[in-house]
């Protein structure tokens, strides 16, 4: 599992230390700025695109129904509005992600513990202000 934590590291050009506790504090905020990214992408994608990447398989459903439903709205939107809209809720999954990490670091201790692997992700009681280190290192979607 270390090397595999490593390795998955190593795909995004950081630089490993041979510190257990860094190397799952690293892997926990890989994993959160992931997570950031992929929703940010999704909504900005209804917000920049008149229609999806691929096409709904089930026009009639739901989700196709939603999604057509913010497409038409927000292509009636400026490009100003858009990005207020955009920084909105780039500011809004930060604002919720650094309240739950707060809230983990005065309650809470991380630990992983495997065979090849023992460390804690919040050793330093400090992964509110580590998530800004993250997006740093971490982040693809700066839209």
């Amino acid at each position: 599992m270390r090397d595999k934590i490593v390795t998955f590291l190593r795909t995004k050009n950081i630089e490993i230390l041979d510190n257990d506790d860094e190397i799952i504090n690293l892997f926990l905020g890989a994993l959160i700025v992931g997570k950031i990214d992929y929703w940010l992408k999704r909504a900005f994608d209804f917000i920049d695109n008149k229609q999806p990447e691929t096409p709904n398989e089930r026009e009639w459903s739901e989700l196709a129904e939603r999604d057509k439903a913010y497409r038409t709205n927000f292509l009636q939107l400026d490009n100003e509005v858009k990005t207020q809209i955009k920084k909105l809720l780039r500011e809004s999954i930060e604002g919720i992600v650094f309240s739950i990490l707060s809230e983990l670091d005065e309650n809470w201790m991380i630990s992983f513990d495997n065979e090849e692997i023992k460390g804690t992700a919040n050793k330093n009681g400090e992964l509110h202000a580590d998530l800004y280190k993250w997006l740093d290192l971490f982040e693809e979607n700066e839209n």
